[in-house]
């Protein structure tokens, strides 16, 4: 007959507790930490955006630069999602993720924010460039009549992005800056 020292038992099982309870709690303060990081940068992003709205940011843009770009929320955005970054590396490290780990999270996080970048200005930037050069040599002028894609109107306003043309039926037209370069244009007069 056998004999099983339980003794030997109970230490394992104490030991497998409290082991579980260490990750547990480890797991559970690093969910709290997720949880207070994200409404922090919410609360932050939503805050910073209304104070640039008080200082009427996205008027003072598209009065200076032609732009319609919602610039108040671009940069409540950003704040917001920085602070969600750290916070999820803060997370990671009070959970004892391995540093390789947290390195390997943030080079993906910066690849897709450089990705971002780049898919965002894909458009911007053509539309951008064409407009000032529209503006400098002044191509396009406000009220003048001109034929775009079989469509005949009258410029009335040009930015640094699109170009608003009114048909003489009334209709308005917003064509991007670009596509002034890449389409034939008829003056009409």
């Amino acid at each position: 007959m056998q004999f099983i020292d339980l003794s030997s038992s109970a230490g394992i099982a104490n030991s497998i507790a409290s082991s579980l309870g260490n990750v547990l709690n480890t797991f559970v303060v690093g969910v709290l930490i997720l949880l207070i990081g994200f409404t922090f940068g919410r609360i932050l992003g939503k805050f910073v955006q209304i104070i640039l709205h008080e200082f009427r940011l996205n008027s003072a843009v598209r009065k200076s630069f032609g732009l319609k770009f919602a610039l108040e929320d671009a940069i409540g955005a950003i704040i917001s999602w920085t602070i969600y970054f750290f916070t999820i590396l803060l997370a990671l490290s009070y959970m004892g993720i391995s540093r390789q780990v947290a390195d390997a999270l943030a080079a993906i996080a910066l690849a897709v924010l450089a990705l971002s970048i780049v898919f965002a200005l894909k458009d911007f930037m053509p539309n951008f460039v064409a407009g000032v050069i529209i503006q400098q040599r002044h191509l396009l002028k406000k009220d003048q009549k001109l034929k775009l894609n079989g469509i005949s109107g009258r410029v009335s306003e040009l930015g640094l992005l699109e170009t608003k043309l009114t048909t003489v039926k009334g209709d308005t037209i917003f064509f991007p800056n670009s596509l002034l370069f890449k389409q034939k244009v008829v003056s009409l007069r």
